[in-house]
């Protein structure tokens, strides 16, 4: 099996009734993760629903840092249906997903409050960087979200990326069903499925927010990055976050970095040469 789905490179050939792409296109999208053959190869074949022509600001490791963490972010915003008027919650605010779930609030929903959790190192990053219009730090001894913001400024989403005890704080801290509040759970390591039921229980019963799970469909992934992301990049209101660019030797390493989590943005691997 190899590894992978997101991708970024140039099309070495394409099938002759296709619309979209020659050969010689700038390109970047996604595989399924189920897909056995992966993107971490020199040669990667990809269905063309699911491929978008990469932004002239872009680079390739910019372009293949986006499409399964900002896709994930979308689809987690929009189950929430997510306005304006909507003070968000987004857990992990500089990883991955988190970073580019800031810049979606901000930059595709019109969101004016958005609050990204992360630790001190990044606090700066979050507001200034991504846009966060406040950043907890959530390495403070004795202040949680629930004790922050539960009873003045409760959040009508919150969009969490960590499960387990942050997932918990943050579900104390959005608003229940009852009053509007909605929960985008982005499964994960620290997901269990006990937690899961009781989002959805909790809810049944008015206790909590409504709550959905995030399980990313990569269906017409080429036409949402084309719309929404090269359109937010045009526009200057969404960049990628890259944490480190890598050698296609050194994947174990990339992953290893993951695993360990606090990581800014997203692990590049580079196979090959421009």
């Amino acid at each position: 099996m190899v590894p992978g789905a997101d991708v970024a490179g140039v099309v070495e050939a394409s099938p002759s009734g296709s619309q979209r792409f020659a050969a010689g296109a700038r390109v970047y999208g996604i595989k399924s993760a189920t897909d056995p053959n992966g993107t971490l190869a020199e040669f990667v074949a990809v269905p063309e629903s699911q491929l978008a022509a990469i932004p002239a600001a872009l680079s390739f490791e910019q372009a293949a840092s986006l499409p399964l963490a900002g896709l994930t972010a979308l689809q987690a915003l929009r189950s929430a249906a997510v306005k304006g008027s909507d003070r968000v919650l987004v857990t992990a605010a500089a990883g991955g997903v988190g970073s580019l779930a800031v810049q979606l609030a901000r930059g595709e929903f019109g969101c004016r409050t958005v609050v990204g959790t992360c630790g001190p190192k990044n606090v700066a990053f979050a507001r200034e960087e991504l846009g966060a219009s406040e950043a907890f730090d959530y390495t403070v001894a004795g202040k949680t979200l629930q004790n922050t913001f539960a009873a003045s400024a409760p959040f009508d989403v919150a969009v969490d990326v960590m499960g387990g005890a942050t997932e918990a704080d943050a579900l104390a801290a959005t608003k229940t069903k009852k009053l509007g509040g909605r929960f985008a759970s982005i499964l994960n390591s620290g997901t269990s499925a006990t937690s899961v039921a009781a989002g959805f229980f909790n809810a049944l019963l008015g206790r909590g927010p409504a709550y959905s799970v995030t399980i990313l469909s990569v269906k017409d992934a080429g036409e949402k990055l084309e719309s929404v992301f090269n359109r937010l990049i045009e526009e200057g209101k969404l960049k990628p976050v890259v944490a480190a660019v890598r050698p296609l030797e050194e994947a174990a390493a990339a992953f290893a970095e993951l695993e360990a989590g606090h990581s800014r943005g997203k692990q590049v691997i580079k196979v090959g040469e421009e």
